[in-house]
């Protein structure tokens, strides 16, 4: 049996495509392993194989750069001992500074690389490692004149969400059945500045609104009260709250994108404004030409420009495009490597 090792870290944008790539990997017959690098206290709820040490450069003070490359090189042994044991034939990444301890372990027992980049603009370990794979599956075509190599356009590879009937989903969120319903979302890690206004606009609307907090879910659950404005910590029940609302107002990481995109809901992105290269304004870009979406920026954002925005969108009519089917695109592509090796 073909033996694979998928390996990711950091947030959900990377880490739930992953898990989507490991199941349709599962169903064609290859055994599997998720090796991950988690952070903070969100641990996603999910079942791995290995865990190892890893750590960001980029952003980081010279302290923190020090300390860093310990967790680095800690990591590395421990990602050579866990390949050695194994012995995979195949090894994919999903990108960010986690998956970097994999590098020379991959390379020194020379397996087979395959590279996923989620974001419009490549991070630094996406182009090392891009440079000695086999293929490299990228989300957006732009991504392509970042990384010197031929790429395959792949779609991201977003979890497989069904809404439910709306009533049905407020009924659960147990929220009122009859109001607009703005859903709010700043990523896995949360977003204080999205928290911030979407419990401004609760001030100035009859609207419900349902905020995804996140990690900052502690901070502001006692502070934040008001009877049309709901607060959650993390939840793996994204359907719910997709089906329950009538617009989405998010951040526009790669994994938020394709999701609200393959759901088809009307969405505002906000951009994270320090995301690295700006790519979330990127991601945003592309999606507007899928879908009926709006960009704000956020250092012109307040909740009343925030409102106007949504009473537009609301009377906008739906127009969404279909998104490449990444389950036949990935299955094409790595057929001639796993054949080589059952043979």
């Amino acid at each position: 049996m073909v033996k694979v090792f998928i390996i990711t870290g950091g947030t959900g944008g990377h880490i739930f495509p992953a898990l989507e790539v490991k199941k349709f990997l599962e169903s064609l017959n290859f055994k599997t392993y998720l090796l991950v690098s988690l952070k903070d206290n969100i641990d996603f709820n999910i079942n791995y194989d290995f865990k190892f040490d890893s750590a960001p450069f980029k952003g980081q003070n010279f302290k923190k750069i020090f300390l860093n490359i310990f967790k680095i090189l800690k990591g590395t042994f421990q990602s050579f001992l866990f390949t050695l044991k194994i012995n995979p034939h195949m090894i994919f990444i999903f990108g960010s500074y986690a998956s970097f301890p994999f590098f020379i372990p991959s390379l020194i027992m020379r397996k087979k690389i395959f590279v996923f980049e989620q974001n419009s603009i490549p991070g630094v370990v996406t182009k090392i490692f891009s440079k000695f794979s086999k293929k490299i599956f990228v989300s957006f075509k732009e991504t392509e004149k970042f990384l010197r190599k031929k790429c395959i356009l792949l779609s991201n590879p977003v979890r497989n969400l069904k809404l439910i009937p709306r009533e049905k989903a407020r009924r659960i969120l147990n929220i009122p059945l009859d109001k607009r319903t703005i859903l709010f979302l700043g990523g896995s890690q949360g977003a204080k500045k999205l928290i911030e206004l979407s419990y401004k606009y609760s001030e100035i609307t009859a609207d419900t609104i349902l905020t995804l907090a996140g990690k900052f879910y502690e901070e502001y659950k006692e502070k934040l009260k008001r009877e049309n404005f709901y607060l959650f910590p993390f939840r793996n029940d994204m359907e719910n709250f997709y089906s329950a609302c009538d617009v989405v107002v998010s951040r526009s990481g790669a994994g938020a994108v394709f999701e609200i995109l393959k759901i088809k809901k009307k969405a505002i992105f906000i951009p994270f404004p320090y995301a690295v290269d700006n790519h979330q304004y990127y991601n945003a870009l592309f999606a507007k030409r899928y879908g009926t979406f709006k960009i704000l920026i956020e250092e012109k954002m307040d909740p009343f420009i925030l409102k106007k925005e949504i009473d537009e969108i609301f009377k906008e009519k739906e127009n969404f495009k279909e998104l490449p089917d990444w389950r036949k695109i990935l299955k094409r592509e790595i057929k001639s490597c796993y054949s080589s090796i059952q043979e």
